[in-house]
């Protein structure tokens, strides 16, 4: 493998197949800071710092440390600018994965404030889920949600992720 980051996918490039979606993540990447757009959703890879569920809300941090370069960690309050992401699938801790950063994703939504379609949702401090945020965008907005959501419990849900950085309260 190469240094092209094309390497570090399993794709198949051919005259369609990008527009159909075929193309996939499932290959590791070998480097962070990657970034790969896949028809409307954003991706980059990062180190991840710990047993990380699918689809909860993590910033990204950075690092002198090879191979950790741009690595996950739990939302603090910080100004913007702050990446958050979510794990495309579970991620164990010392791997190097893709992250989801931006379009239509799964993400762990927290309903205890009733969750409506459309409704804005940002990343608290201390947060393992995505909360309401409000009816309009904000500068701590990160997605949108897609399905409607009325349950304490935090679980997985539709919601399109804003591919841009947020401040996180």
């Amino acid at each position: 493998m190469g240094d092209n980051p094309r390497d570090n996918i399993d794709a198949r490039f051919g005259k369609g197949l990008g527009e159909q979606g075929l193309i996939k993540l499932e290959k590791r990447p070998r480097y962070c800071g990657l970034r790969l757009r896949v028809g409307k959703r954003t991706y980059i890879a990062a180190y991840a710092h710990g047993i990380l569920p699918k689809g909860q809300p993590y910033m990204l941090t950075y690092s002198y440390v090879s191979g950790q370069e741009v690595k996950t960690a739990a939302p603090a309050t910080g100004a913007w600018p702050i990446e958050v992401v979510v794990p495309i699938q579970i991620e164990f801790i010392g791997k190097i994965a893709w992250f989801q950063i931006g379009g239509e994703a799964e993400v762990l939504m927290d309903g205890t404030s009733n969750i409506a379609a459309g409704d804005f949702l940002s990343v608290t401090t201390g947060e393992t889920a995505f909360t309401y945020e409000g009816t309009s965008m904000a500068k701590d907005s990160k997605a949108v949600a897609v399905d409607a959501y009325e349950d304490a419990s935090d679980a997985l849900y539709t919601a399109i992720l804003i591919d841009k950085p947020c401040e996180i309260t």
